[in-house]
């Protein structure tokens, strides 16, 4: 493949991703021994500087074997090699290898958008099974750039990774139900109005990654965020469950953890009911807790925990779901049988 003709800076330059058994011993030899300057890291990977060249360390149980790490809603396979391109000569090479009739494992596509690191990248296989990458950056000084000034995420980009992430329309509408009590926690438990974007995204976003790699929960998502440079909404995220051993530091993090099983559980006392949310009162929601049997997967420690946490009452923090729920009955299923007046009971 030929060098651009533009200057020295936009030459192409190797690039490998490899994985290794621990990224601090990575660092350690990478950086302290043979001098690497490191670039952006998560929690599954680093970046080094290898003389202009893009060394990427991937965390793997299992070195010896391709392995899938989430970079930006991907899942990458490790390990892999290639070059990094200048923009032109890189949608240059997607047209030709689509022309060609390319299977490719991901498809070519702009990762990062509006960071420092924004790069275009394709992933495809050689006829023997190897992983290659062909990435370029907008900005060729942002290879190895660590910077996170973008813009926040936005409620749009959330909803689009749930959508790719969660095929399951029931696991969809409970981040639906919980992205709801959280704008409301927002505002009752919170700092208010300035709260209720980042709060909303954290119940939409929670269960992001059960779907399609539950035995990854939430180590997918909150990956993810910490990519985009969400670390609020990524802690939080990552200690939503209260066995997980997480400490919840901050309000986001305890009303996680109060309105993600609660939620759901008003919802399955919704559906039993002939008018489901309308006429439903924290006494009936606590008789169901009593009652092992019902919802059976609704974890009722977490429940108690969670209004612990928050240093709320259980019936009023009950009675705060159903309200932030009710206004939405019709839109998650929950109204019941609307057809019926209300009997009162």
């Amino acid at each position: 493949m030929e060098a651009s003709k533009e200057g020295a800076s936009l030459r192409p330059r190797f690039h490998l991703a490899f994985p290794v058994h621990d990224l601090e011993a990575a660092r350690r030899f990478y950086g302290d021994v043979l001098g690497c300057n490191e670039g952006r890291s998560s929690d599954h990977w680093v970046d080094f500087d290898l003389a202009g060249h893009q060394l990427v360390a991937h965390q793997s149980k299992s070195p010896g074997t391709v392995v899938h790490n989430p970079v930006d809603g991907d899942a990458v396979p490790v390990p892999h090699f290639g070059l990094i391109l200048d923009w032109e000569a890189w949608h240059a090479l997607a047209d030709r290898l689509r022309a060609a009739g390319m299977h490719f494992v991901i498809e070519p596509r702009v990762r990062f958008k509006g960071k420092p690191g924004e790069q275009a990248t394709m992933f495809f296989r050689d006829p023997s099974g190897n992983n290659l990458e062909f990435k370029a950056f907008r900005d060729d000084a942002a290879v190895f750039a660590t910077s996170h000034n973008s813009a926040a995420l936005t409620r749009d980009e959330a909803w689009e990774l749930l959508t790719q992430w969660t095929p399951s329309q029931a696991l969809r509408q409970h981040a639906r139900a919980v992205e709801i009590v959280m704008r409301a926690a927002a505002l009752h438990y919170g700092r208010g109005v300035e709260d209720q974007e980042q709060w909303g995204m954290a119940g939409l976003l929670h269960d992001a990654d059960y779907d399609q790699w539950p035995e990854e929960h939430p180590h997918r998502i909150v990956a993810w965020l910490r990519q985009r440079g969400e670390e609020e909404l990524a802690y939080a995220i990552s200690g939503h469950f209260t066995q997980w051993g997480v400490v919840h530091k901050s309000l986001l993090d305890k009303a996680l953890v109060a309105c993600d099983e609660l939620t759901g559980f008003v919802g399955a006392c919704c559906l039993v009911r002939p008018e489901g949310i309308t006429t439903l009162k924290p006494k009936s929601v606590r008789k169901k807790l009593k009652t092992r049997s019902f919802a059976a997967k609704v974890d009722r420690t977490e429940v108690t925990l969670g209004a612990e946490l928050l240093g709320v009452e259980l019936s009023d923090h009950i009675q705060f779901v159903i309200d932030a729920l009710r206004p939405h009955g019709v839109e998650l299923g929950l109204q019941g049988r609307v057809d019926k007046p209300a009997s009162g009971k």
